[in-house]
């Protein structure tokens, strides 16, 4: 799905991104890294399909990342999974990655059989253009989001 020069890596498959992959993550949502390194390092282990963390790299440099999980620490927990920590690098936006990186996360919920794909986010007119649908609100520790599906 992805082009060269761009490659999507599964940090699940690929181990040796882990340390990266978390130093990514962390600076890109300004999370401390132990959160990213817990959740990723038990990405790695786990039987189940879920977590599943994700960067896209170009050449040696990570440009993007997102996350599959079963948790967005939202009230909405009977929904799941989630697209999660969706981000490209800010030099390397306008390129078409984040639709790149929405369309993989789509196809690896529909290979792990689930019906939809949530999230939720405080953009607005982003994720409507690639098929989510605004259901409403969720409530997390910062407050109201915007909370959408995608049916697969």
């Amino acid at each position: 799905m992805i082009t060269n020069p761009h490659q999507l890596i599964a940090i699940s498959q690929h181990p040796e991104y882990l340390d990266a992959a978390v130093t990514y993550f962390s600076e890109a949502f300004g999370i401390p890294e132990e959160i990213y390194r817990d959740s990723i390092t038990a990405s790695l282990t786990t039987t189940s399909t879920l977590p599943r963390f994700y960067v896209l790299v170009k050449g040696t440099e990570l440009v993007g990342c997102f996350g599959l999980i079963t948790n967005d620490f939202n009230s909405r927990q009977d929904l799941y999974p989630w697209l999660v920590a969706l981000f490209v690098s800010e030099k390397y936006r306008g390129q078409g990655l984040g639709k790149l990186l929405i369309q993989h996360a789509v196809s690896e919920v529909k290979e792990m059989g689930y019906p939809s794909l949530y999230l939720v986010t405080d953009h607005t007119s982003y994720y409507e253009k690639f098929g989510f649908e605004h259901l409403g609100s969720a409530y997390g520790l910062d407050g109201p989001a915007r909370l959408y599906a995608y049916q697969i």
